[in-house]
């Protein structure tokens, strides 16, 4: 009887040891989850922001652009300034996405 029970007392305790260690897996899973979560939120902000960049750069050429006679400007040049409101709409995009 004393065996048995003893028997019993260590089932209870590896069980309640696998029942820890599977607990701290998910514990580990949930965080990882959440690290790469943020990662990704970030990698995002990342782009939205050099694209804001690159598309306020392009923005500020044709407004120099415009500053020219319109005779001196080659087709190039001229699609540029033609497209000044998509380049305009593309920023208040990003800016409210960005908050």
């Amino acid at each position: 009887a004393a065996a048995k029970a003893a028997k019993e007392e260590e089932e209870a305790e590896q069980r309640q040891k696998a029942e820890e260690e599977e607990k701290k897996v998910k514990e580990k899973a949930a965080a990882a989850a959440e690290r790469e979560a943020h990662a990704e939120e970030g990698k995002q902000h990342t782009t939205d922001d050099k694209r804001l960049r690159n598309l306020r750069k392009k923005l500020k050429e044709v407004t120099a652009l415009k500053t020219l006679p319109s005779g001196s400007l080659n087709d190039a040049q001229m699609a540029k300034i033609a497209n000044e409101s998509n380049l305009v709409e593309e920023i208040k995009e990003i800016e409210a996405r960005l908050g």
